[in-house]
């Protein structure tokens, strides 16, 4: 029997202080230094990634979860982006909610079976 465990795209930061945001309107309470991308999949959503593994150090080369952060420059990379770093409030808009229709279906649908 093969045993399916989420993949939460970044190792787990191992600080002791907690850190509480807001993503999307969600509240989660997660340990200082995590990533963007794993407070994210905490909630439960999914930033579609192709270099991100919870199995070693995020280095973000594939650039496939760059997100817009409110009231924050630039698109940076879930993966490598320290909820420390953030607001307290943010609201997440995936790179395919910026891309025409077409390749956003098929990013979405490539993240979900690979």
């Amino acid at each position: 029997m093969l045993i399916k465990e989420p993949d939460f795209g970044t190792m787990k930061s191992t600080s002791e202080k907690m850190i509480t945001l807001e993503i999307d309107g969600l509240s989660v309470t997660v340990p200082e230094g995590t990533s963007l991308m794993r407070a994210a999949m905490e909630l439960g959503t999914k930033i579609p990634k192709l270099c991100a593994t919870d199995s070693v150090k995020a280095f973000g080369s594939c650039r496939l979860c760059l997100v817009e952060i409110e009231g924050r420059k630039g698109t940076p990379a879930s993966c490598t982006t320290p909820v420390a770093a953030l607001a307290r409030r943010v609201a997440l808009k995936p790179l395919t909610r910026l891309l025409p229709a077409r390749t956003a279906k098929a990013i979405s649908c490539c993240s979900r079976t690979c």
